[in-house]
């Protein structure tokens, strides 16, 4: 998680550091915390407990619960990543100028 907000906050240091802030800039900021918020509250897929004895039937179910919280857990995770992704594309897309010179104030 920490890899995670250390590339938010990387991007944001360099975009808001600088002289031009992009448009839309503070708000990609947000949405890839905001993101990342919603992952690190999310329920964890837990393991499967033990079934001896159980029903098939109960046994189906809970293996299709489990694989809908995996498949959110997954989907949560991958909306962190794009608006990680998109926060990092809109740094590179700033001037290698602008950038410069918000390197030099960090």
């Amino acid at each position: 998680m920490s890899l995670l907000l250390g590339r938010i906050e990387t991007v944001r240091q360099r975009l808001l550091a600088g002289p031009a802030l992009p448009a839309g800039a503070e708000a990609k900021v947000f949405a890839a915390l905001s993101a990342l918020g919603a992952f690190l509250v999310h329920p964890a897929p837990e393991p499967l407990p033990a079934t001896l004895g159980m029903l098939d039937s109960d046994i189906e179910a809970l293996k299709a619960r489990h694989q809908i919280t995996e498949a959110a857990a997954q989907a949560a995770f991958e909306r962190v990543l794009s608006t990680i992704e998109d926060l990092e594309a809109m740094e590179a897309a700033t001037p290698a100028s602008v950038r410069d010179l918000a390197a030099d104030k960090g």
